[in-house]
């Protein structure tokens, strides 16, 4: 197995990978090889086409979805299943609104080789096997649609689904431990005890602070993962994970760190947070916009957590790079006392990584912008044995009982 190591260099974002991890390959006859290689030939064959062509080639297939002839296609039945019974009043999403939320997400975000891949597979539906002469244009628009929507529910199961299943069901809390480990040390002097949304600082240090003029209220910290690794319970579901993998990859421009427990738990993809600060950006409730000054981020709020306040701009530091009169200590008598003493022979912690944000970032705007968000609150907040596995292939099998039986192997002569 080989890793993606992330960039040390904190203003450096890393590079995502070109290839998927290769003991999670894609299997060609599993429900995304055949959209892979429509997909993978049209941006050989675009390779000279600009992106604001192909995006404007993607803009003008999906206009067929606000056709009346395609409404169910548009908004399958199984959406309306799933929030039924909990909302109150219908929910805004649709397949349209999910990609041209995801085309004007990927190029706000200044992520071209997302954008251009998602133009290409929006693109991709328009292509088949049959010859023009064969079918009426009505009936190739028709397939179209339906592989459109299969796309939409794919991408919806595999790159969203498996990374909000579980979140927002309780408010994360310190732990008591003893032994603090080498990352939380880490991140803790890089962050100065002091949560990167709220300015709350760590109660061990809150007797240095006061003495150091601080008066910031206190409450305890803990490292957050920008994103987690895949739970232990799904790594036999290889195909499931290959396909999140690839997704991970080719839509948010991000390496496949949720394959690795060891390159999740690094100081690139944590951050300091207080708990509500913590269930607010982990359950999706808000995130961090990249801005274009370097470590600065804007704090989007899609859904207020209670009380929880913030800067609107917040400013990543290295505080082990300034003086240690400076910075944070805790009491002799806390439990970081021994770990996590400021110390001159630590300096250099990387900073959270530009990319990982950033594709965090866009996967929460997209969840609220498109709506999804609404369907998915429907799910993680049923009954744990009614919530699908955090994986795509379990909400495709729970949308399938549902009623939904879309395919991408349309033959427009059927129709």
């Amino acid at each position: 197995m080989s890793t993606f190591c992330l960039h040390s260099t904190p203003s450096a974002p890393a590079s995502p990978p070109t290839s998927g991890w290769p003991s999670l390959l894609l299997d060609p006859d599993g429900p995304y090889g055949a959209i892979a290689r429509k997909v993978d030939a049209l941006l050989e064959c675009s390779a000279n086409m600009t992106d604001e062509t192909l995006l404007c080639r993607a803009r003008e297939h999906l206009l067929l979805l606000d056709l009346d002839q395609y409404a169910s296609y548009n908004r399958p039945d199984c959406f309306d299943e799933i929030i039924r019974a909990r909302l109150s009043v219908p929910s805004k999403f649709s397949v349209k609104r999910l990609f041209d939320t995801m085309l004007r997400i990927t190029d706000e975000l200044q992520m071209s080789s997302a954008k251009r891949y998602v133009s290409a597979a929006i693109c991709a539906c328009a292509s088949d096997d049959v010859s023009g002469d064969e079918v009426p244009p009505g009936v190739r628009s028709h397939a179209q649609v339906a592989r459109l929507s299969y796309l939409a529910v794919v991408w919806i199961a595999y790159s969203l689904w498996p990374f909000v299943a579980n979140t927002g069901t309780r408010m994360p809390e310190r732990e008591t431990v003893h032994d603090v480990d080498w990352i939380t040390t880490q991140v803790m002097l890089r962050d100065n005890f002091t949560c990167c949304l709220s300015g709350l600082i760590d109660f061990e240090v809150t007797v240095d602070a006061r003495r150091k003029g601080c008066d910031a209220l206190r409450t305890g910290l803990t490292p957050v993962h920008i994103f987690e690794a895949v739970d232990e319970s799904l790594k036999t579901k290889t195909e499931s994970l290959a396909l999140t993998a690839e997704l991970f990859q080719r839509i948010y421009e991000c390496p496949p760190i949720i394959t690795d427990e060891i390159q999740v738990n690094v100081p690139q993809n944590s951050y300091l947070a207080q708990p509500l600060a913590h269930y607010a950006l982990s359950s999706f409730h808000t995130c961090l916009r990249p801005t274009e000054v370097p470590n600065r981020y804007c704090h989007i709020v899609y859904e207020a957590v209670s009380t929880l306040e913030g800067e609107t701009f917040i400013d990543f530091k290295d505080h082990t790079q300034h003086e240690l009169a400076t910075r944070f200590w805790p009491s002799e008598f806390s439990q970081w006392a021994q770990d996590a003493q400021p110390d001159r022979s630590i300096r250099g912690v990387p900073l959270p990584d530009a990319t990982l944000l950033r594709g965090r970032a866009a996967m929460t705007m997209i969840l609220h912008e498109s709506g999804i968000i609404h369907e998915f609150d429907s799910l993680r907040y049923e009954e744990e044995e009614e919530v699908p596995q955090a994986d795509g292939d379990s909400l495709m099998l729970h949308l399938q009982k549902l009623g939904y039986n879309g395919s991408w192997s349309v033959d427009p002569r059927t129709l």
